[in-house]
């Protein structure tokens, strides 16, 4: 199953801010989940809500 990916301004001002490295890194591992949920990336179901999980990046959340 394919996704479409949008990111909200405050998380695209913060990965401007962030190195050239970790953005790249960062950008590579959203671009994967268009594709669905790889086992290999640290995706964990938050608690306390529906729906909702985070992909760990270093010292970065990527909530969706």
């Amino acid at each position: 199953m394919k996704y479409r990916v949008f990111i909200e301004k405050k998380a695209i001002k913060q990965l401007e801010n962030a190195d050239a490295h970790t953005r790249r890194i960062i950008e590579e591992k959203i671009s994967k989940l268009k594709n669905g949920f790889p086992a290999y990336l640290d995706i964990k179901k938050l608690k306390g809500y529906r729906n909702y999980y985070r992909l760990r990046v270093g010292g970065y959340r990527v909530l969706f």
